[in-house]
């Protein structure tokens, strides 16, 4: 008795290729939608800024870009002619562009960290000043020389400001250079201290100064924890750059298929999905600042 001759299986490539690029995309408009919610969607208590503000932030972003925008080109340029893949060169330009702003991160959240140690001393200087008979203006003009490094030039500024303006103009203009919430808490000190009659000015400096001690020590360990995170988003921008360099080098023909138009549209959706994991994740330290005092044209209550 014949056995049966067994049934030939239908290749299952194109199905399993079908399957991928399905993955793929889903994968990739996942990411596509992450990236825009983790850049467009501003921290929960990110102030509302009035439009000369964001004018002015508008501004600042465009010139950072001024320069970044002919690099990752060239460096897109530079991809797609080496490897052949305009889904390479895409992702070159956009991981160029990027990187900057991640570089300089570290050292954007190091400036605020010493910013606020600095207003502490400062306050503190103040305090001593006070102690020893000085008015809160020549307490301010004796603490020019002294001043802390990281902010020796905005007070500087506020002493020339206080000689030819008004004092809440001046201390408004102090605090928005200075962009710290702790400013504003000095400044609304400094103004208080200007414009009422008070016995206990030493004792304002002093509770000024041990919040904002405080608050640079609390800084200090969010910043600690900012790093290992930073660390994680450079190491694996970096373990995965590598493999990815290595596979190309030594893999032959196995990189092939990527050079076909769907290989294109898999790249660039697979790309899309990796960075948005690096977006979310570097967005983790990102802290919402509260909503400005605005010390222009409003009065200072009394404590």
């Amino acid at each position: 008795m014949r056995g049966r001759r067994p049934v030939s299986a239908r290749p299952r490539e194109p199905v399993v290729t079908a399957l991928g690029v399905v993955a793929a995309a889903v994968l990739a408009t996942a990411g596509v939608l992450a990236i825009g919610i983790a850049v467009f969607r501003p921290p929960a208590l990110a102030p509302r800024r009035d439009r000369r503000e964001r004018v002015e932030r508008l501004g600042d972003v465009s010139a950072g870009w001024s320069w970044r925008l002919p690099v990752a080109a060239a460096a897109g340029a530079a991809m797609w002619a080496a490897t052949g893949w305009p889904a390479a060169g895409v992702w070159a330009a956009v991981l160029v562009g990027w990187v900057p702003s991640l570089a300089r991160r570290g050292a954007q959240r190091r400036a605020e960290v010493a910013r606020v140690e600095a207003l502490a001393r400062f306050a503190a200087m103040m305090r001593d000043q006070v102690l020893v008979g000085a008015d809160v203006a020549q307490a301010i003009q004796g603490c020019v020389r002294m001043a802390p490094a990281p902010i020796a030039p905005a007070v500087e500024r506020l002493a020339a400001r206080l000689q030819v303006k008004d004092a809440g103009e001046a201390l408004a203009a102090f605090a928005d250079e200075l962009d710290d919430e702790m400013a504003e808490v000095l400044a609304v000190g400094l103004r208080f201290a200007l414009t009422r009659r008070s016995r206990r000015l030493a004792d304002l400096f002093a509770e000024v100064a041990r919040a904002t001690s405080a608050h640079a020590a609390t800084r200090r360990k969010i910043e600690t924890e900012r790093r290992r995170l930073r660390t994680v988003v450079w190491g694996a921008l970096v373990a995965v750059l590598g493999w990815m360099v290595l596979i190309y080098v030594v893999s032959g023909k196995y990189l092939d298929p990527y050079g076909t138009a769907g290989g294109q549209v898999v790249m660039l959706l697979a790309g899309g999905a990796f960075a948005a994991g690096l977006v979310l994740l570097s967005r983790m330290d990102r802290i919402g600042a509260p909503t400005p005092l605005r010390l222009r044209g409003h009065s200072v209550a009394a404590p």
